[in-house]
């Protein structure tokens, strides 16, 4: 095996080792964080307020680095119902709207220009923006028209205190459509049972 390989793994075993040491009873949670980010996939984290989901994604995100840069490649939103699109996918480029009268957009400021994104509570946006970001989230990439604008987003963290069942009796079709879509989805229990 090539020995710069070995060497990532070992780095990422104790990565993740350190983080357990921190984060008690959250085996599944970071398991599933650890196979979402080796298959550059997304997880989405469930559990009432208070059990450490936003401090776990923004423990693990927050200290990957970029090689090139030494600093984290990481978009970072807390969704509300006044979130829009160009909130996570970058402004309005008001340079080539005023000269040509067309929509681009700054996607480098948003998730498409980072290499992690972590959502905090994604089900307190609007349905139609989680609908909007399925394309950003899973074909790495922004159509818009004729052009398709594509992106470095490898992994998503999503956290919301809601449950999925409440969530999606809220909007089955778009939600459920969102959800199917995302390969993790882990919950954190707010206490754990004693041992006798």
């Amino acid at each position: 095996m090539d020995e710069r390989l070995a060497e990532a793994g070992e780095a990422f075993r104790r990565f993740f080792a350190e983080l357990r040491d921190a984060f008690l009873e959250r085996e599944a949670v970071f398991t599933q964080i650890e196979l979402a980010l080796l298959c550059r996939e997304h997880v989405l984290v469930l559990g009432p307020p208070g059990t450490a989901k936003s401090a776990i994604a923004s423990a693990v995100l927050g200290r990957i680095v970029d090689s090139s840069t030494g600093q984290p490649s990481l978009f970072s939103k807390q969704l509300a119902e006044n979130t829009v699109q160009t909130d996570l996918i970058g402004a309005v480029d008001f340079k080539v709207l005023t000269e040509t009268g067309r929509t681009e957009y700054l996607t480098d400021d948003g998730m498409l220009g980072a290499t992690h994104a972590f959502l905090d509570e994604v089900f307190d946006g609007r349905d139609m923006l989680l609908r909007s970001i399925l394309n950003v989230l899973h074909e790495r990439e922004l159509k818009h028209g004729r052009k398709v604008t594509p992106g470095r987003c490898e992994c998503a963290i999503m956290t919301s205190n809601r449950y999925l069942s409440e969530v999606l009796a809220r909007s089955p079709e778009t939600l459920q459509a969102f959800a199917d879509r995302i390969s993790f989805i882990s919950f954190c229990p707010k206490s754990f049972a004693r041992q006798q």
